[in-house]
């Protein structure tokens, strides 16, 4: 079902939500500063793909409706009711002016006459959004999007991923880097967010640090999306082909077959291995084949980021991720829904096995707020009841309205690098994740700008150690 967010009176928000009965409408909002206050507090979906305004709204809110609305354009069908058709040119020019002011891509949105045959306008707007986003340039895929065939492979075949992973006693012993598993109870907690930005701080605060000299070379990080069904992370980067269908379907599964079917984003500095566009394609991708591609990755990289589903009954989480992750982000936001949501997942997956659950030990847990803002309703002391043992990680404060930008345009790399309260946040995930590595913060100049070059690696080995400063032993949030 489309989500749907109407921002209007409460009598136009009814008469939609009777007249489009397949819509997923979500709670009336008045005003664009109530819609805005939804979308932080998680009572609206950050995932939306339909908004409605009105230009009612021109008339005392002008700058207000043009930021929402260029804010939206790119990524999600906006409509536009106009009671007054001469208010078109002047709401047309100032999105315009505004998603050139925020370097957006996209300011396009769709008139609905309100004085005309409504469901028709709506109808042909559509049409013509569908025709809009098909004739978008894609970046040059790096491999062909293979359909799968049922005469070649089905649900039911064998193949050669048989053996339990519970059996594997080499992937142990093989593995190299780190695996950093990214994952929610609950949609719209932001995890796939903080799975892509802290991905890209691994990397750029360790690019940073060699070229300070602190270290030999910046950490390789590749992200994967294990959210089969609904995978998010090609939208963020702005790419849908190649995927791990395409793995799946190769003659051989070596690591170089599986180099040439990874996407890369410069401004990120990470790699990524894509789920497929389809999720009726889901049932093709098994945990046994999902083991072997983490292994043979984390034999490539340095860092393996896993951006998982919200379903912990998902076989993928549980039999795969889960159990050999190193380090698990347990991501939530500040609302009841999340809070309590974690709190019924801890203890699904930290129970023994024998009573029911996965038998995951709390000290690969930490949990990260995401969203984090005050005089939200939700103490230090009810989180970490809901925690049940596992560490509070880090709070990310709230900005909703850069996220989106963000996000809607592959830009999360400018929140890494250079958001004055989000950076910090995710560096300290970093110094969290590897507290004997050697990291620099991005801020670290105060101005964004990257730090000198020249200076060696302390000589006592650590890998921490900043010029001046006795390194000090750190007890990461797991332990390592």
């Amino acid at each position: 079902m489309t989500k749907v967010i109407i921002v209007s009176p409460k009598e136009i928000h009814d008469y939609f939500t009777e007249s489009y009965a397949e819509w997923d409408t979500q709670i009336p909002v008045e005003t664009i500063d109530e819609m805005w206050s939804g979308l932080q507090q998680g009572t609206l979906s950050t995932e939306t793909s339909l908004v409605i305004f009105s230009d009612a709204y021109l008339e005392n809110y002008e700058s207000d409706l043009a930021t929402a609305i260029a804010t939206f354009a790119p990524e999600a069908l906006v409509l536009v009711l106009f009671y007054d058709q001469d208010n078109y040119t002047q709401i047309s020019r100032i999105v315009e002016e505004k998603s050139k002011e925020l370097g957006l891509s996209s300011s396009k949105f769709y008139p609905i006459n309100t004085m005309g045959e409504i469901g028709q306008e709506i109808y042909d707007a559509f049409l013509q959004y569908e025709k809009d986003i098909s004739e978008v340039v894609t970046p040059e895929p790096q491999a062909a999007y293979v359909e799968p065939l049922s005469t070649n492979i089905s649900p039911t075949t064998p193949t050669a991923y048989d053996t339990p992973i519970t059996s594997n006693k080499n992937f142990s012993q093989a593995k190299r880097g780190l695996i950093i598993a990214s994952t929610s109870s609950k949609g719209g907690s932001g995890k796939t967010t903080v799975a892509i930005c802290t991905a890209s701080m691994l990397y750029h605060s360790s690019r940073l640090a060699y070229e300070r000299g602190l270290r030999e070379n910046p950490l390789r990080v590749v992200i994967v999306d294990m959210d089969t069904r609904d995978g998010q992370i090609g939208f963020l980067l702005g790419q849908s082909t190649p995927t791990a269908l395409n793995i799946l379907l190769a003659s051989d599964k070596t690591t170089e077959t599986i180099r040439e079917n990874l996407i890369y984003d410069e401004r990120l500095g990470v790699h990524a291995l894509l789920a497929p566009k389809r999720a009726k394609t889901a049932d093709y991708l098994t945990p046994e084949f999902y083991q072997d591609i983490i292994q043979k990755l984390s034999t490539m990289f340095d860092i393996v980021i896993l951006d998982t589903s919200v379903n912990y009954l998902d076989p993928l989480l549980g039999r795969v991720v889960l159990p050999i992750a190193d380090a698990i982000m347990f991501v939530t936001n500040l609302s009841i829904g999340s809070v309590y949501g974690m709190n019924r997942w801890m203890d699904e997956v930290t129970s023994p096995r024998e009573g029911g659950g996965s038998g995951i030990p709390k000290e690969k847990i930490g949990v990260v707020v995401n969203q984090s803002a005050p005089d939200m309703g939700i103490d230090q002391e009810l989180l970490k009841h809901a925690a049940a043992g596992a560490e509070l990680l880090v709070a990310i404060p709230l900005d909703t309205a850069a996220i989106v930008a963000a996000s809607n345009h592959n830009k999360l790399s400018d929140i890494v690098l250079y958001h004055q309260d989000i950076s910090p946040a995710y560096f300290a995930i970093g110094q969290q994740l590897l507290p004997r590595e050697a990291l620099v913060a991005p801020l670290e100049d105060n101005d964004g700008n990257v730090p000198p070059k020249g200076r060696k690696q302390p000589q006592d080995g650590s890998r921490n150690a900043s010029p001046g400063v006795k390194e000090k032993k750190r007890k990461g949030l797991f332990g390592r």
